[in-house]
């Protein structure tokens, strides 16, 4: 059963970095980490994702979901987000903390709670931003696929279909109930983890290749649970230290193209 506007209910949001760049002042509930602080030269002086239970030594191959792990092993609340790299979720309108040029504000707890009474996800819109694998992608597709075989093997054929389709909710952010998140894991995190620590590659442009793998196989989750989703847009903050400018993501489709 949905639960009704239970503001009562315990929700946070993650936003992950691994540099230092302007902070904006965000609304309650928010918190920064650190991700990949276990193999990172740096002390931005924020919580890290190298506690307790974490897989922070993957994040140069997996990027932000050592993060996710973190805080699924740790770090428990009743619904959960996820933002990343000067990325928001933004409503219109009035709010808390307002950004952009368009009279827009950063998505608040309440109202992440609010949505999801009618929705199992809040997502971004789709956007075309995977291709067919080329080269040295090869290999680590064929490691995920190998994993996701040995895992869930029903999956295969979704997955294969997954490939050819270059439309995507990028970016590996949402908001959602813990039960869908925790659900979420413990797909995800079977055939990454193993297919991240076997990848290897001479080749820097590659090095990354499993995580953005993984942001795709967020669009195929949601696929598989026939999750109902919610698409809010994300404002992008510019990549300086002292500056201050949003603007929004390009290449938007609406998500329903996933689904038919």
């Amino acid at each position: 059963m949905l639960i009704h506007n239970d503001h009562s209910k315990t929700c946070r949001a993650w936003i992950s970095t691994h540099k230092k760049y302007f902070m904006p002042k965000l609304p309650d509930g928010y918190e920064w980490i650190h991700a990949g602080k276990k193999i990172s030269k740096i002390d931005l002086g924020i919580r890290g994702d190298d506690t307790g239970d974490n897989i922070s030594d993957l994040n140069l191959k997996i990027n932000e979901l050592t993060m996710h792990y973190w805080v699924w092993k740790n770090s428990p609340t009743d619904y959960v987000g996820f933002s990343h790299y000067r990325r928001y979720f933004v409503m219109p309108g009035d709010g808390e903390v307002m950004i952009g040029k368009n009279h827009e504000h950063i998505l608040t707890m309440n109202e992440a709670i609010d949505l999801l009474q009618d929705c199992d996800i809040i997502v971004d819109y789709s956007r075309v931003f995977f291709t067919p694998p080329q080269s040295e992608e090869i290999l680590a597709y064929q490691l995920v696929e190998k994993y996701l075989a040995k895992n869930y093997p029903e999956d295969l054929e979704l997955f294969k279909r997954r490939i050819a389709n270059p439309m995507i909710h990028a970016k590996s952010m949402f908001f959602t109930r813990w039960k869908v998140f925790d659900e979420y894991c413990r797909w995800m995190f079977s055939f990454i983890i193993p297919a991240a620590r076997e990848f290897e590659t001479s080749e820097p442009d590659f090095k990354r290749q499993i995580g953005y793998i993984a942001e795709m196989m967020l669009t195929m989750f949601l696929i598989k649970h026939k999750l109902r989703v919610k698409n809010v847009k994300i404002l992008e903050g510019a990549n300086d230290s002292t500056v201050e400018t949003f603007e929004p993501q390009n290449f938007y489709w609406n998500s329903k193209a996933f689904f038919i």
